[in-house]
């Protein structure tokens, strides 16, 4: 495989006898850098075999720009995300599942990461009941964005009469009239009681989770009555 454009100053190259690569095979890796034409070898690399995996992805849309909670989608897509890999794990008991957390590449390198990472936490906190790791997460980065897309989700999907109106990341009176009415529709339909002040703290968060981690196992039993929700073993 070589490394670089036609123009480039530098190119690399990986060699073998017989171009034919398998794993085990010891290779050449040849580095070229021009205008001294310097080369450097290195004797040696193994090969390893291809790793063949299955996709389940949570779409990017669920995700606002700088958080890392997911959110539940209009018509539910989180759950359906959430259903796809768990089905996918109790059909290969076999495998193990990987999350990866993506950013885009616009900020900085180690908020890009960290946002990554938080973002693949918060699915894995659904997926084992974690709420703990779900509320850290939302307390270090969440959004206005976060609180009414999340409330308008949950009354588009849920039946939740949470509407905060329109979604400008600004919080005011509908945004906290729409957050009261998820509290206190939680409070009708959950024990114990969070507090209805139309503000979303680490309380309101966690019950957000609950109402989330609740729509997970009813979905499933809709597809899947007789069969539990089996247990996910981490790559």
């Amino acid at each position: 495989v070589d490394v670089g454009r036609d123009d480039s100053r530098a190119c690399a190259k990986w060699t073998s006898p017989d171009d034919k690569l398998t794993e085990g095979d010891s290779l050449k890796f040849i580095a070229k850098c021009s205008p001294k034409n310097l080369e450097q070898s290195l004797e040696g690399v193994l090969v390893s075999g291809k790793l063949f995996a299955d996709v389940v992805e949570v779409p990017s849309a669920l995700f606002n720009l700088g958080s890392g909670l997911p959110m539940l989608g209009e018509k539910g897509e989180l759950i359906a995300s959430l259903i796809t890999a768990s089905e996918h794990a109790l059909a290969n008991p076999d495998k193990v599942l990987i999350l990866f957390g993506h950013a885009d590449t616009s900020g900085e390198f180690q908020l890009n990461l960290d946002i990554s990472r938080d973002r693949a936490e918060a699915i894995q906190a659904i997926l084992d009941e974690d709420p703990d790791t779900w509320v850290d997460i939302a307390k270090n980065r969440c959004t206005v964005l976060d609180v009414q897309r999340m409330m308008n989700h949950l009354n588009q999907f849920a039946g939740y009469p949470s509407d905060t109106g329109k979604e400008d990341g600004i919080t005011g009176p509908k945004t906290e009239a729409g957050v009261k009415a998820f509290q206190e529709e939680y409070n009708s339909r959950f024990d114990p009681d969070i507090a209805a002040d139309g503000k979303c703290g680490p309380q309101t968060w966690k019950a957000v989770f609950r109402v989330l981690s609740e729509l997970f196992v009813e979905n499933w039993k809709i597809e899947h009555a007789e069969q539990s929700m089996p247990a996910i073993p981490y790559g």
